[in-house]
């Protein structure tokens, strides 16, 4: 009688670790991760909201974190791009001209870029691990000069 209680028990407690993997949807849960980041099937088409830098023969050019949000963190600058677009037209245009401000200060960059473009570009993302890197498309939000010195 014993042994059928620690198989009970040892089948309950089997059964609550398999457990999250079996819902629908699949649950992110304790004692078992289904990792969703990496096994949920995503859309092959991605937007991307960034601001760049646009040198004075057009070509654009990726910012720093730090010149996105004045902190090196890519993901604070990621969060930071986010809360201006989700701001609407006025947040976009302020930070754009922090950023213009930014690059203006910074001696490295200042010289080469004229101008801060807040955009949000489309990517087909597996094609670009095959070496399409261009936007399929680009939707300009905002556009600041860089002030000068």
């Amino acid at each position: 009688m014993q042994r059928l209680g620690v198989y009970g028990f040892s089948v309950a407690v089997a059964l609550a670790m398999v457990s999250p993997v079996l819902r629908r949807p699949p649950v992110d849960s304790f004692p078992l991760s289904t990792y969703p980041m990496f096994s949920t099937a995503r859309p092959p088409i991605s937007q991307i909201h960034t601001l760049l830098g646009v040198t004075a023969s057009g070509e654009r050019e990726v910012l720093s974190p730090t010149l996105i949000s004045g902190d090196p963190w890519a993901i604070l600058a990621l969060e930071t791009v986010l809360a201006a677009k989700r701001g609407g037209p006025k947040r976009r245009r302020e930070l754009c001209e922090a950023v213009a401000a930014r690059v203006a200060a910074d001696d490295s960059r200042a010289d080469a870029l004229e101008q801060i473009v807040f955009v949000t570009e489309t990517y087909d993302a597996p094609a670009y691990f095959f070496g399409e890197t261009s936007p399929q498309s680009t939707k300009v939000h905002a556009t600041c000069p860089v002030p000068p010195r």
